[in-house]
């Protein structure tokens, strides 16, 4: 093994670590469980299926989409793998985000492999490449984003396996012993099959987690389609697996019901998702009130323009150069294919985001790490005088050090404890019909007592103001926290109505319980 790629993999073992510490430190506590909304309403029917309730959100009961019925909000596979750990280990805020966790850290166990083989292939310089990982696996964003039930880190877990097996199926360089002449050629194209073949269905159950994994699985569809050592016939069946398994995912998912539950995704789609655009995005982040996970969110999504500013600009100045080389060398034939195939991955993706995929940092999350690898492909053999070489390494070793000042805010922000509701729940009668805001659903479903979630938008207020003038009058108790502002101004007078309130603090929130008066 060469020095370089042997020093990297020290290197790599302690980022590994340093990053599975971080995402174990105060696990459960920061942030607090569950987070607004997206732990509520991707988990709730993982509890349903681990429950054998089937694929359904029982806590939206008379939800307008239908979701206590059936729920198509996101793809299935995320559900499904939750679904078992929860099944094996119950409901608590651990094992509500034990699928998230591991993918987390896979994640970065997979990135830093990526990089390894870059170095061996000669593909990345050392330097850019022990930058960029420390970048990724250290990104204070990316480890509280991580922290959260959402399937984001398993979408990134399965667009980074794709990547790496298209690039292994590419670059690699087979060897045997037992093979001479042409048999080595054909066990080595085997080989390559077997890998491009790994990486299609890594890219389809990436697109079956979530549609947004589209923009980061487009490097490795455009190095399928233009770079792969097989025929046309054999690209095409590669690009038509990725797209045949999600479609199967959804039809084994949904049988019969599958119109139903694309019906239901579009609905949500059109009236509650977010718009596309990433103007918009941009506004919208900066004039909210900047708290640490709102910066964070805006460091994030300005890293990952900053990574596709300079994909864009490294490949210009190489297809420039281009034309003033008399020869060009294999390297820098490979290097030239890849900054095109990032390039061109990173216009279509912006294209995508503008037009067509809603705004969420979520979007943005996924297509970092493939697109910092790209990044670090480019600039492979980039050649600077002393003095751009200590601005470039002085510039990346300040962007790397104010991750771990990152950290340490966040680590530092007051979490909460998961048991901080437990008896408020204790409080309400056994049989009782309760309705919540989202952020007490946990508290509830742990222990067992079934809810209907009090959330505007999903929740099934339509219906229920139209069979009687106050909404909530079919519920016994009726838990509000003042953190759901919205739900607490429009539901807080119907709470009120033929009940006692009773007020609780806990932490800098006050939860209000309505119980019928006696």
């Amino acid at each position: 093994m060469d020095r370089t790629p042997r020093n990297f993999l020290y290197l790599s073992l302690v980022l590994l670590f340093l990053h599975s510490a971080c995402m174990l430190y105060r696990y459960g506590e920061l942030p607090s469980a569950p987070v607004i909304g997206d732990e509520i309403t991707i988990n709730d029917p993982a509890i349903a299926l681990s429950r054998g309730q089937g694929l359904s959100a029982p806590s939206f009961g008379g939800s307008a989409f239908g979701l206590d019925h059936l729920y198509a909000h996101f793809p299935p596979v995320y559900s499904w793998t939750e679904s078992l750990v929860l099944r094996a280990l119950g409901v608590s805020v651990y094992s509500l985000r034990l699928t998230t966790t591991v993918m987390g850290i896979l994640a970065c166990a997979i990135f830093l492999f990526i990089v390894w083989c870059l170095c061996r292939w000669k593909l990345a310089d050392p330097i850019t490449a022990s930058f960029a990982a420390c970048l990724y696996t250290l990104n204070a964003s990316v480890i509280a984003l991580h922290r959260i039930a959402r399937m984001d880190s398993m979408v990134e877990v399965f667009a980074l396996a794709s990547l790496l097996c298209v690039l292994a199926g590419i670059f690699c360089r087979f060897e045997s012993s037992t093979y001479d002449g042409a048999d080595i050629g054909n066990e080595s194209q085997k080989k390559r099959l077997a890998l491009l073949l790994a990486g299609a269905m890594s890219a389809g159950l990436c697109m079956a987690t979530h549609p947004e994994g589209l923009t980061a699985i487009l490097p490795a569809l455009l190095l399928i389609l233009f770079a792969a050592p097989v025929r046309r016939r054999g690209k095409a069946m590669l690009l038509a697996l990725v797209a045949v398994i999600p479609v199967a995912v959804w039809m084994i998912a949904y049988g019969s019901r599958w119109k139903q539950a694309i019906l239901q995704m579009r609905s949500i789609l059109r009236d509650i998702t977010p718009q596309p655009g990433i103007a918009r995005y941009a506004y919208d982040l900066l004039r909210k009130n900047q708290t640490i996970g709102q910066g964070m969110r805006v460091a994030l999504f300005f890293l990952c323009l900053l990574v596709f500013g300079l994909l864009l600009e490294r490949w210009i100045i190489l297809r420039r150069s281009e034309g003033r080389e008399a020869h060009l060398t294999e390297l820098d034939r490979t290097r030239l294919m890849l900054a095109d195939v990032f390039a061109l991955a990173t216009l279509l993706s912006v294209f995508l985001l503008i037009w067509f995929i809603s705004a969420s940092i979520t979007r943005y999350e996924v297509m970092f790490p493939i697109y910092l690898l790209g990044l670090v492909m480019a600039l492979r053999g980039v050649s600077l005088n002393v003095t751009g070489r200590r601005i470039a390494v002085a510039l990346s070793t300040a962007l790397v050090l104010a991750q771990f000042v990152a950290i340490a805010i966040y680590f530092r922000e007051g979490g909460e404890p998961p048991a901080r509701f437990d008896n408020i729940v204790a409080m309400i009668p056994p049989g009782s019909r309760i309705a919540v805001t989202p952020k007490m659903w946990l508290a509830f479903v742990q222990n067992g007592r079934p809810v209907t979630l009090l959330y505007l938008g999903y929740d099934g207020r339509k219906i229920w103001s139209a069979a009687s003038s106050n909404p909530l009058e079919r519920f016994d108790a009726i838990v509000i926290d003042e953190s759901f502002v919205d739900e607490r101004r429009e539901y807080s007078p119907f709470a009120q109505a033929g009940r006692i309130e009773r007020d609780f603090h806990v932490g800098n929130n006050v939860v209000h319980l309505y119980l019928p008066a006696k």
